[in-house]
């Protein structure tokens, strides 16, 4: 057999395969839909896995689509805040709620390290509001 009848048989099978996929594609997605739905629990253990086996590499890579999209995510956030708002106020009120002693200190820590740069803004703002208009 020689190296053109290999390639024109490949190209035989990719087509039957693809004519396979695409006359039972429907019933596969029915058959994935039907199996995510049976094993709901199973499916969430096995993704908190893989997130959990890949934290760095996800960090990273949600850092990168984040400065290569950022207008787009942040046009995104602020449009599903504006749609979402009640719900948004309740997310962030149960997370206030449940993290204040970390929200505390962080608050803290933030202060501590930025003090003098904060005084010197409060000092600007200060002798502004003294000078005549």
């Amino acid at each position: 057999m020689c190296n053109e009848d290999a390639e024109r048989l490949r190209a035989e099978r990719k087509a039957k395969r693809r004519a396979y996929y695409l006359a039972n594609r429907e019933q596969a997605r029915a058959v994935a839909r039907a199996y995510r739905a049976a094993n709901r629990e199973k499916q969430r253990a096995h993704y908190a896995a893989y997130r959990e086996a890949h934290k760095e590499q996800r960090k990273t890579s949600q850092k990168a689509y984040y400065l290569a999209n950022r207008e787009k995510v942040l046009a995104q956030t602020k449009a599903y805040y504006a749609a979402n708002l009640e719900k948004a106020r309740a997310s962030q009120a149960a997370y206030r709620e449940a993290n204040r002693e970390k929200l505390k200190a962080a608050d803290k820590a933030y202060y501590a390290a930025n003090r003098e740069r904060l005084l010197a803004i409060k000092a600007a703002r200060r002798a502004a509001r003294k000078q005549p208009r």
